[in-house]
């Protein structure tokens, strides 16, 4: 079973993560929201052909796969000029996240400690698009967000087998339309100054209603779900 601790760490106020069967006892009661990104919201077009087909930035340790893409990315750098790798230091990465972001069409975000990662927030702020390789990271801790199609807004790996020749593969149809997509949500997971946009702040508060509607309980996000997807096998939940 996926170790779900991390989820209760930075989603309640408890210090000491309870059980797995503890975290299930509770889920219903906790909420999903958006990291507040570090990086400046994008605002030009969202569409444009940009310098780098992808690019990572972040520690190399922890998942392991993190070592293989950082290293494909680094290949890809020197012999076809399309992947930008960043900082691997975390003191240094968040200097050069935004112009990363910005200019990458793809923006590689494996699990962090647990399976939401900040640096979802910022490549989405900047409009790029998020590669995923664990639903924890997408599809299951933020349906309120990215559901019920998430792959409208990222795409998914379950192999590291050459990355970035999966990513070329992609056509440039599907490239403009997930582009597209991402605009169109961005303002709903970012925190925003004006009050006109319906922003993260406001997607918290309609929860919240719902949550005192429902009988003080959020829906059942894991409803008929026995299994998610993550790199390279299937991760259940018992």
């Amino acid at each position: 079973m996926r170790n779900f601790r991390g989820w209760w760490y930075h989603f309640s106020t408890y210090r000491n993560p309870p059980t797995e069967e503890g975290f299930f006892m509770y889920y219903d009661r906790i909420m999903s929201v958006p990291y507040a990104a570090s990086v400046f919201n994008f605002t030009g077009d969202a569409t444009l052909k940009r310098p780098y087909l992808a690019s990572f930035v972040g520690n190399t340790v922890y998942p392991e796969y993190r070592k293989e893409i950082a290293d494909q990315c680094r290949k890809a750098m020197q012999t076809n000029g399309d992947c930008f790798l960043g900082a691997t230091d975390r003191s240094k990465a968040l200097k050069s996240s935004h112009q990363l972001y910005v200019n990458s069409t793809f923006f590689f975000c494996p699990a962090g400690d647990s399976g939401p990662r900040k640096a979802l927030f910022d490549g989405l702020a900047a409009n790029s698009i998020p590669v995923i390789f664990d639903e924890t990271s997408f599809d299951l801790q933020y349906p309120y967000y990215f559901g019920p199609n998430p792959r409208d807004y990222s795409i998914f790996m379950n192999s590291t087998v050459d990355m970035m020749g999966q990513l070329r593969a992609i056509p440039p149809s599907r490239i403009v339309e997930l582009q597209t997509n991402i605009n169109s949500i961005r303002a709903s997971i970012a925190y925003l100054p004006s009050r006109q946009e319906k922003d993260a702040s406001w997607k918290i508060l309609t929860q919240l209603e719902e949550y005192k509607n429902n009988n003080y309980s959020f829906p059942d996000r894991w409803a008929n779900i026995s299994e998610y997807k993550c790199l390279e096998r299937k991760c259940r939940f018992a």
